[in-house]
């Protein structure tokens, strides 16, 4: 399956290694490609991670900082957002019985 970043995702992705890179770049390079790995790993198995009360909408964990916001348009798998774990989102919809 095909795995598409939207644009807002693209900008977390940068905005996060960015960030990382000012301040260890090794540690950017390594979380870089961590997060290239659950990309490729999405795109073959599409349905992992939680899935959420949003409609299509799922979930998963890219270590234990960050969270892929994704769903599946066929035929395309798309990373909607990506999200640091201490970041309150009241519009992203968890699991009945999780909280942010």
């Amino acid at each position: 399956m095909n795995v598409s970043l939207t644009p807002e995702a693209h900008r977390d992705l940068n905005d996060i290694l960015d960030r990382l890179e000012a301040k260890d770049p090794f540690a950017a390079r390594k979380l870089a490609k961590e997060f290239f790995r659950k990309f490729m790993l999405l795109g073959v198995q599409p349905g992992l991670g939680t899935r959420t009360r949003s409609g299509n909408l799922r979930v998963l964990p890219v270590r234990r900082s960050y969270r892929l916001h994704y769903e599946i348009v066929d035929p395309v798998l798309w990373i909607r957002r990506i999200v640091h774990t201490s970041r309150h989102w009241p519009g992203i919809e968890l699991p009945s019985g999780r909280t942010q």
